[in-house]
């Protein structure tokens, strides 16, 4: 005789469209979630870093004027700091408002007596020792990371903060 041979099955996984297609879906909703924090984190990394450049530069300024002999003249002095300093390549411009945003000292000497900010609560800011932040339009157009807050009493303008 003939051994008895178990037959062989075939097995098959029935496996839907509907649950490979949910699948991918799944998991690009995952890698688009993961992609956006990633993002994000890029973001705020890059805010952290302008904001601390603009803290160092601003504090640069405030020491600079603070090691000023009393017979120098503060405004030009100002002017040709912010001049030299907006020649870095990652600085769009520079500037010291008064509290009425009237622009005291510019990178850009044209801009000079013309109004800044007036959109900003200038007279809080003034006051405030608070670093701020905003993103905003250059002149020209450009997007700009603007870096803000209230400046000490300078001698060279009596009684205006910036």
């Amino acid at each position: 005789g003939e051994a008895f041979m178990p037959e062989k099955r075939k097995i098959r996984f029935d496996i839907s469209v509907w649950v490979v297609i949910s699948a991918v879906a799944v998991l690009a909703v995952i890698l688009g979630m993961m992609i956006f924090v990633q993002f994000q984190s890029a973001q705020n990394q890059a805010r952290m870093l302008l904001i601390d450049k603009g803290t160092t530069l601003i504090h640069s300024f405030e020491s600079g004027l603070h090691l000023l002999p009393d017979s120098a003249e503060e405004t030009f002095y100002l002017q040709k700091l912010l001049m030299e300093t907006a020649q870095q390549p990652d600085v769009d411009y520079l500037m010291v408002t008064d509290a009425e945003g009237r622009i005291l000292a510019d990178s850009d000497p044209s801009m000079l007596d013309l109004p800044y900010g007036l959109d900003l609560d200038l007279k809080k800011i003034a006051h405030s020792r608070e670093i701020q932040w905003r993103q905003t339009t250059n002149p020209v157009g450009a997007g700009t990371f603007e870096v803000y807050r209230g400046f000490p009493r300078w001698r060279g303008v009596p009684g205006k903060r910036a």
